[in-house]
């Protein structure tokens, strides 16, 4: 028996089975709050781009696209989401406020949503952006 207590073969292999579900589940975490993080930032530069442009009344966010089901502004924020690596933000995910009071500017302010699931747990991502009406 004591021979048998005294030997180290397959310790290695313990230690992995040990180690490895705690290493590769903080790995696999990691990973996926960077691509929560990242959502979150495209959410807030697509706001704020969106914000802006229908701010000042350009062309790009007010010309009727080919394709679109919805309101002019909406399929613009739709197609801009698209564009930065963010597809599938539907329309009831969007809202734009044309006359937002900020202070003494009046502005528009565009707010986006989208769900994100972890591990089975569904969160709430989101980015909003005013930029003052010209």
């Amino acid at each position: 028996m004591h021979v048998f207590l005294n030997r180290r073969d397959g310790a290695t292999a313990v230690e992995f089975a040990i180690i490895a579900p705690v290493f590769l589940s903080m790995m696999f975490g990691a990973i996926v709050m960077g691509i929560a993080i990242w959502s979150t930032s495209v959410l807030n530069q697509v706001a704020a781009e969106s914000a802006r442009c229908l701010a000042v009344g350009g062309s790009a966010c007010t010309t009727f696209p080919t394709g679109c089901t919805s309101v002019t502004e909406t399929c613009f924020v739709v197609t801009l989401a698209e564009r930065r690596g963010l597809p599938g933000l539907a329309a009831s995910d969007i809202s734009i406020e044309p006359d937002v009071s900020i202070g003494a500017a009046v502005s528009t302010r565009v707010t986006l949503t989208r769900p994100f699931t972890l591990l089975g747990h569904t969160m709430t991502l989101s980015g909003s952006a005013s930029y003052p009406n010209s």
